[in-house]
């Protein structure tokens, strides 16, 4: 059995392309507020980039064969990733950043922004976004070939073969890749401002009432 040193670079190797991401958090400056308030999000992401191997050889030469022989002795296929890109949206808003991080790499950010709300209500602000990368890929196969003949057609059976010939081939190219965040979601209750003639009542309210418990006391003492 004949083999060529590059094979021991073949072995089966593990691991898988899975950048992941994910929305850390995603809160309000305040969830009740008046109508006419401004109100302040912020949103705290973070993604993982990954690489990964695979791969595989068959050791067991071909038995010969009269005629021309391939043998697939080993492949492997090898990825990278490089984070291009991070988005995200929300209530017409949105972010974008471009940071570039290297395969096998974390990278992390923040995003505020701020909404008004007019009207009285309870509203559900979705944050939703993502994340593209751009893939490199790099494969390679050895496969060998040869010639089997019978040496003795009118008489035995008995190939002869050639030496086995290598050929070691290589190919790469990029893709882009990446994946979705899942959603976040805050509610925020909006209440109504209330009537001038309504406030002013209650500022009337709070006036009388110390008034009222002051003309109690004095009432008691002189008893």
């Amino acid at each position: 059995m004949r083999h060529i040193p590059c094979l021991a670079l073949l072995s089966l190797a593990t691991g898988a392309l899975a950048s992941t991401g994910q929305i850390d958090t995603f809160s309000a400056s305040e969830t009740t507020v008046l109508a006419g308030t401004y109100v302040d999000f912020t949103a705290v992401f973070s993604v993982q980039t990954s690489f990964g191997s695979y791969g595989g050889e068959n050791l067991n030469e071909p038995e010969p064969a009269e005629g021309s022989q391939s043998w697939l002795a080993g492949w492997s296929v090898s990825e990278s990733e490089l984070l291009n890109g991070v988005y995200l949206g929300a209530a017409g808003q949105s972010f974008q950043a471009y940071p570039g991080t290297p395969a096998g790499g974390a990278y992390s950010g923040q995003w505020s922004f701020s909404l008004q709300f007019s009207q009285p209500g309870v509203y559900l602000v979705d944050l939703s976004g993502g994340w593209t990368s751009n893939v490199q890929q790099v494969s390679s196969t050895a496969t060998g070939s040869r010639d089997c003949w019978n040496s003795d057609p009118g008489g035995s059976e008995i190939l002869v073969c050639s030496a086995w010939a290598w050929d070691l081939h290589e190919d790469s190219y990029d893709y882009v890749s990446g994946g979705a965040f899942e959603g976040r979601g805050v509610e925020i209750r909006v209440l109504a401002v209330p009537e001038p003639a309504t406030l002013a009542l209650g500022l009337v309210g709070l006036l009388v009432i110390p008034a009222a418990a002051h003309r109690r006391r004095r009432e008691q003492a002189a008893a």
